[in-house]
């Protein structure tokens, strides 16, 4: 008999491999002379660096990033057996699972540490990253990510500062003049298991928010914020985000990848593998 084993994660306790190997355990108890295929499934959030990665038959690669708080931590990417792609995942540095209970607070969170790892694999010679942005404990529209990558973010005042969740709203300039040269000559693609837009009763903020501890006061805030930065993604980058399905994933990371790093999103991870 031959069975396909193909879970995704059980989230907080086993990873899809390991859910793989524990099933097939099970049932080789019971039938000893089975024979399994394992395709182990990702969602586009926690865990799907990895399973693309055991697809790819490529490797992980270790290095130190930035956590939600700015905090140093050590993240992981992966990396195809051609080293042409990389796999990664908001999750990984930019996740919930980072943060304790009482640190999850969306109005100081960043995805900086999801552009770190986007840089380590830029300069390690990546021309493709495929990006989960599921799992993550930011509502920053990926401005975080960006600025790691080089873009600067200005004030009313003409004051440079790294954007949160919660200072979206005094975003008045976005420069692209010192982006890193090889984001340009790589090509993303975002995939997410959502279809939300950036901002609006059913984007980020309303819908994610209170997930990543939100109040509803500070919702109207951070839907605020989102939609001054899609503002500046029009007037500053060029890209409008305002209709787009899928941009309010990852706490605006959608809208923010295909602005910023002119990737191609696909909500429910359509064509993922």
């Amino acid at each position: 008999m031959r069975i396909l084993l193909a879970p995704d994660k059980f989230r907080g306790s086993m990873s899809a491999l390991e859910v793989c190997e524990s099933l097939a355990a099970g049932i080789r108890s019971k039938i000893p002379n089975a024979e399994f295929i394992s395709f182990p499934l990702a969602d586009g959030g926690e865990g799907m660096s990895e399973i693309l990665t055991y697809h790819a038959s490529g490797h992980r690669v270790k290095v130190y990033a930035r956590d939600p708080l700015g905090r140093r931590i050590e993240a992981a990417y992966g990396v195809s057996s051609d080293g042409a792609t990389a796999f990664i995942e908001m999750a990984e540095a930019s996740g919930l699972h980072r943060l304790s209970q009482h640190e999850r607070d969306v109005m100081k969170t960043t995805s900086v540490g999801t552009g770190d790892l986007i840089l380590h694999a830029i300069e390690s010679g990546v021309r493709k990253v495929l990006l989960g942005i599921g799992g993550s404990a930011t509502n920053d529209g990926a401005a975080g990510a960006a600025y790691a990558l080089g873009y600067r973010f200005y004030n009313a005042e003409g004051e440079p500062f790294l954007p949160v969740g919660g200072d979206l709203v005094s975003v008045a300039r976005i420069d692209s003049t010192q982006v890193h040269p090889a984001l340009r000559e790589t090509e993303f693609i975002a995939l997410c298991d959502v279809d939300n837009p950036f901002y609006g009763p059913n984007g980020a903020a309303f819908v994610y928010g209170p997930q990543k501890g939100a109040t509803p006061r500070q919702v109207e805030h951070l839907d605020a914020g989102l939609r001054q930065l899609a503002v500046r993604f029009l007037s500053d980058l060029g890209s409008d985000v305002t209709d787009m399905p899928g941009a309010g994933g990852g706490g605006g990371f959608g809208g923010g990848a295909v602005t910023g790093f002119r990737g191609a999103l696909r909500p429910r991870c359509d064509g993922f593998f």
